[in-house]
């Protein structure tokens, strides 16, 4: 069998399970590796165009991770098959120190009101989205909706429209703060008599569930190799991938 480890794409599968699990050390050994790091914005395409930042986004989702993967040359500004960048991930984290880390990129500031083109949602969007993926148990340590909501606000001088704005199913980001009960989030901030005036006009569709059958979408990484030494990577129980080694060796 030949020596997996230094197969290229093998490798650039190990990058992203580091970047996915949040192993911050074993990311920063990898990225050592000049190969790897010309490869740090690969774009898995049946992973939906995703590339190992997005990864580090949903996976374990830590700020660490994302600033060595940005420092290494990590481009924050690409977007999947939904037009979403990796901020929009981020956002559905609720983790302010992850969020924070990538809205320092130059120029990142600017798209917090982003719209992804395919489902018209906007970061702001998916903060208020329950936040999904594999290890979402690990993310919420440290998931706090209401220290986020001023690394949103503070871009737009109407937040009251981008609380409204719409996406491509007619749902707002104050749709979501109703359905889910999120208005205590906004109570160090606005006046909770005020806030309930507001929510008071928001209509929640009765088939919302089924319009959010998911707005935002995460995957699990991982790794098998079979007896004829291919390499399938799995997202929930999907083959993403499949390399001969024998062939890439070659």
């Amino acid at each position: 069998m030949p020596e997996i480890t230094s197969n290229p794409f093998f490798r650039v599968l190990e990058l992203w399970q580091a970047a996915y699990s949040g192993d911050a050390p074993k990311l920063q050994a990898l990225l050592a590796d000049p190969i790897l790091r010309d490869k740090i914005n690969y774009k898995m395409k049946s992973q939906g165009n995703h590339t190992v930042l997005f990864a580090a986004c949903y996976g374990a989702a830590n700020a660490e991770t994302v600033k060595i993967l940005i420092n290494a040359g990590a481009d924050p500004f690409l977007r999947d098959n939904n037009g979403r960048l990796p901020l929009h991930f981020a956002a559905n984290t609720k983790d302010k120190e992850l969020i924070a880390a990538l809205l320092e990129t130059p120029n990142m500031k600017s798209f917090r009101l982003d719209t992804a083109s395919d489902t018209g949602q906007t970061p702001f969007h998916a903060l208020f989205l329950p936040s999904l993926g594999v290890d979402s148990a690990v993310k919420s340590k440290n998931a706090d909706l209401s220290s986020c909501l001023p690394l949103f606000l503070e871009v737009s001088n109407d937040p009251l429209g981008a609380l409204r704005k719409k996406d491509n199913k007619g749902l707002s980001p104050l749709t979501f703060v109703k359905h889910y009960n999120l208005k205590s989030a906004f109570y160090p901030h606005v006046p909770p008599k005020t806030f309930e005036i507001l929510l008071k006009s928001v209509v929640v569709p009765a088939n919302i569930e089924e319009l959010l059958k998911p707005e935002v979408s995460t995957f699990s990484l991982e790794l098998a190799i079979d007896d004829n030494e291919n390499i399938f990577v799995d997202a929930n129980e999907h083959v993403l991938e499949r390399r001969s080694l024998k062939t890439m060796q070659k």
